[in-house]
């Protein structure tokens, strides 16, 4: 009989949720197999993080159906998946390495949302048309402005690229895919062409693959992606613990720190600085000189019994 090898040392096998992620990421082609399916040429991330979650999509290895669905549908079903196997279910109490999981997936569901808002944010602060030539690539202020025909003025552009689309607008606020932000302006208005120079797009089907969500709303989105982490701490059955925790790089476990206390940090601070902002342009909005309309939009609707109460007509 031949003698036995000695023993090997023992080998990290990562848990199913990173084994996931790890296999559906925005950097690699998603599927391997090329002679099922052509090579994937996008590189926006834009364009990979994909529409809006309304509900769990099939996670199967359909190379066209990998394709068709973008990175926030795929890893928020992950996400709650992962949930419902563990701390949403009844039976099962507070587990160390399951929480450890379902704070990698949530983290990846945030960075996508942070993505979404910083993008947003960027597109409201600067006002200036992209322009791109044989020469070269440039930025021109101009007359015209990429949502002109959608918004009154480039004041209201910003504030709805920061906020969002006012509900009082009508029922299509409420309609996917873009709801309340502003919808890709290939709508024959004045605001057509700059739309068009700006985003590098020629027809509504190429805006709509590359902008899933449509444009703006930073506020929105980095309100989703703090919440990513609230629901986690709110949760009865979910402990948040600073951690650090292996990965397989090459085949070795090498330890890594996801921080994600430093990106729910970040997440918040973007948020108070586009509400800050929000307030300045909405104060921009409606200001006039006339004193006996200085308070117009701004007093405090409250109706309270004590007419005693100091604080009548002080809140804000």
């Amino acid at each position: 009989m031949a003698d036995w090898s000695k023993w090997t040392k023992p080998q990290l096998y990562e848990n199913w949720v990173k084994r996931v992620i790890r296999s559906i990421n925005p950097f690699e082609q998603r599927y391997n197999s090329f002679h099922e399916i052509g090579v994937g040429t996008y590189v926006d991330m834009i364009q990979q993080a994909g529409g809006r979650y309304e509900g769990p999509v099939a996670l199967n290895s359909d190379p066209t159906y990998l394709d068709s669905i973008g990175l926030i549908e795929f890893y928020e079903t992950l996400l709650e998946t992962a949930k419902d196997l563990s701390i949403n279910a009844a039976t099962v109490g507070d587990e160390p390495s399951a929480n450890n999981a379902i704070l990698f997936a949530a983290s990846r569901v945030s960075d996508l949302y942070m993505l979404l808002g910083n993008e947003a944010y960027a597109d409201a602060v600067d006002p200036t048309m992209g322009l791109i030539t044989n020469g070269g690539s440039y930025a021109k202020a101009c007359s015209l402005f990429c949502f002109q025909n959608q918004t009154a003025s480039l004041l209201q552009e910003e504030l709805e690229l920061l906020r969002g689309r006012d509900l009082s607008r009508g029922p299509e606020v409420t309609q996917r895919p873009v709801y309340n932000r502003l919808i890709w302006n290939l709508t024959s208005g004045d605001g057509e062409l700059a739309y068009k120079m700006n985003y590098v797009v020629d027809t509504e089907e190429e805006a709509r693959t590359r902008y899933p969500q449509g444009h703006g709303d930073a506020w929105g989105h980095y309100l989703t992606s703090i919440r990513k982490y609230y629901d986690l701490l709110t949760h009865p059955n979910f402990t948040w613990s600073p951690r650090s925790e292996s990965v397989l790089v090459t085949g070795t476990p090498v330890l890594a720190d996801y921080l994600d206390e430093r990106k729910f940090a970040s997440s918040a601070a973007a948020r108070a600085r586009t509400g800050a902002e929000i307030v300045n342009l909405t104060y921009r909005e409606h200001y006039t000189d006339r004193p006996d309309e200085q308070w117009q939009g701004y007093e405090d609707t409250h109706e309270d019994d004590d007419p005693d109460d100091a604080m009548d007509g002080a809140r804000a």
